[in-house]
């Protein structure tokens, strides 16, 4: 498991690469930061289309260029099908601005 999620987490925007991993409820400003309110946006977006965040930064990076090309590393075939189905998530204008705000 270790090893998908360090190939996924190189695939999000930087500064959900750079958040702290959950710890429980935390009290005070750090909550309300923004590395907060970026995870919250990107979950957001990914909850609109029912799909991981995984997902959605794979849509993002995908829309970054009509030249990029991502190559994902997949240990399973149903892992494979969930990177295939992040090709076909059609991100809005608006789901762009916000994930680009994110990276």
């Amino acid at each position: 498991m270790r090893d998908r999620r360090h190939r996924v987490h190189r695939a999000l925007p930087a500064r959900l690469r750079h958040a702290p991993p959950r710890a429980g409820p935390v009290a005070g400003p750090a909550r309300y930061g923004p590395l907060h309110r970026a995870a919250r946006d990107a979950r957001r977006v990914a909850g609109r289309y029912s799909a991981a965040r995984a997902q959605v930064a794979l849509a993002w990076l995908l829309t970054r260029s009509p030249v990029t090309l991502a190559i994902p590393g997949t240990s399973s075939l149903a892992h494979l099908e969930e990177n295939m189905r992040a090709a076909g998530l059609g991100l809005t204008v608006e789901d762009l601005a916000v994930l680009d705000a994110l990276a």
